[in-house]
C-alpha cells in the first residue's frame, strides 16, 4: 500500500512539471506577437514625398526666317499686336552725315541700313527701328545702331515709327562700322528681338 502511494505523488510530481512547461512557453509567445496594422499604416503615411516647386518656362527667343537679298520683303513678327512685311532696300555704304558735324570715329566709317516698314493684321504698329536693326559684320561681330543721322534718309522719328494697318515708313538706321570690315548680314526683329519671328538679309 505504501508503495503504490509512493508512485502515484512521482505521478503528481511529473505532471505539476509538465503544466509548468506549458505555462512557461505560453508566456515566451505572447511577449514576441509582431506590430499591429495601424503603427505601419502611421509611417508610411509620415514619409510620404513632397512634390518639388514648378518654375516658369523662359521667354523663346525669335525664330530667323531664311536669309533674303536686298530689294527682298520678310514678314516679321513680335509676341503680340500686329506684325510687318519688312523690306530691305538698300545698303548705303558708305554712308555720310547729314551735316559738317556729324562724322564717325576715326577708322570708322557709316553704314546704313534702309528699310521699308509696312503693318500687316489689324491695329497700329509702333516700335523702334533702332533696336529693331542689327549688323553682323565679315569678322562676324554684330554691331548696335550709331544714332546718327545720314544725308538723304531720316531715321524715322529718332528711331521710332508708328504706322495704321497696311501703312508703310521708310527710314534709315545708321551704324559706325570699322574700316577693315563689310557689312555681311543685317536684321530686324519687333519689339528688340524678345520672341517672335525676325528677318534677316545678306547685305550685297
Amino acid at each position: 500500500m505504501m508503495k503504490r502511494t509512493g508512485w502515484v505523488l512521482v505521478g503528481l510530481v511529473v505532471l505539476a512539471g509538465c503544466g509548468s512547461a506549458k505555462t512557461s512557453t505560453k508566456a515566451i509567445s505572447t511577449t514576441t506577437s509582431p506590430p499591429t496594422v495601424g503603427t505601419a499604416t502611421t509611417v508610411a503615411t509620415t514619409t510620404a514625398p513632397t512634390a518639388p516647386p514648378t518654375t516658369p518656362a523662359p521667354t523663346a527667343p525669335p525664330t530667323t526666317a531664311e536669309l533674303a537679298h536686298i530689294g527682298s520683303t520678310i514678314a516679321v513678327k513680335g509676341l503680340t499686336g500686329p506684325g510687318a512685311d519688312v523690306t530691305l532696300l538698300a545698303i548705303i555704304d558708305p554712308a555720310s552725315g547729314a551735316d559738317e558735324f556729324t562724322t564717325p570715329s576715326a577708322g570708322s566709317r557709316f553704314v546704313g541700313v534702309k528699310w521699308e516698314i509696312k503693318t500687316t493684321g489689324s491695329g497700329t504698329l509702333s516700335d523702334d527701328a533702332n533696336n529693331d536693326t542689327s549688323l553682323i559684320g565679315s569678322d562676324d561681330q554684330t554691331y548696335q545702331p550709331d544714332f546718327s543721322t545720314i544725308a538723304g534718309c531720316t531715321n524715322f522719328d529718332d528711331g521710332m515709327y508708328t504706322i495704321p494697318s497696311g501703312q508703310e515708313s521708310i527710314g534709315c538706321v545708321t551704324f559706325q562700322v570699322p574700316d577693315a570690315v563689310k557689312p555681311a548680314k543685317v536684321q530686324f526683329s519687333l519689339g528688340g528681338g524678345f520672341g517672335g519671328v525676325a528677318g534677316q538679309w545678306i547685305a550685297k
